[in-house]
């Protein structure tokens, strides 16, 4: 069996559409709405991923790399966390594991870092876009 050691995650969540990113994103109007929606879908992709790794003989190893991109990520906020940690973690070890998150300016508050940082975050990826207030 083939063990996988990396989980990328995308969050499709933005406060601004940016017409050049190609990546697939929805503007984060409603989100109590759409972090319930996000995460009834990923669970049943969770489900579907399972079922595939096991059919084409991969298995979960120790994580070295967990990646959240989007969109922005830290739009999940505290809530994310701990659904990361119970659905989409949940026996998977990252002892070793180096973990970034997406983290837009603006977008996130000290008790949205500490929740992430409970769950094994290491690492934040800033992505300033513009310094241009007007945009």
């Amino acid at each position: 069996m083939t063990q996988v050691s990396s989980l990328y995650l995308h969050v499709p969540f933005c406060r601004h559409l940016c017409n050049y990113c190609d990546f697939y994103k929805r503007s984060f109007e409603n989100p109590t709405e759409q972090i319930a929606e996000f995460q009834a879908s990923l669970r049943m992709e969770i489900v579907r991923y399972e079922r595939l790794l096991q059919e084409y003989g991969f298995v979960w190893g120790p994580l070295n790399t967990v990646y959240l991109g989007g969109g922005t990520p830290s739009l999940w906020g505290a809530e994310g966390a701990r659904f990361f940690r119970e659905e989409v973690l949940k026996d998977k070890s990252l002892e070793q594991a180096e973990f970034t998150m997406e983290v837009d300016p603006g977008t996130w508050r000290p008790e949205m870092l500490r929740a992430w940082q409970k769950v094994g975050l290491n690492r934040i990826s800033i992505g300033t876009q513009t310094l241009n207030p007007a945009f």
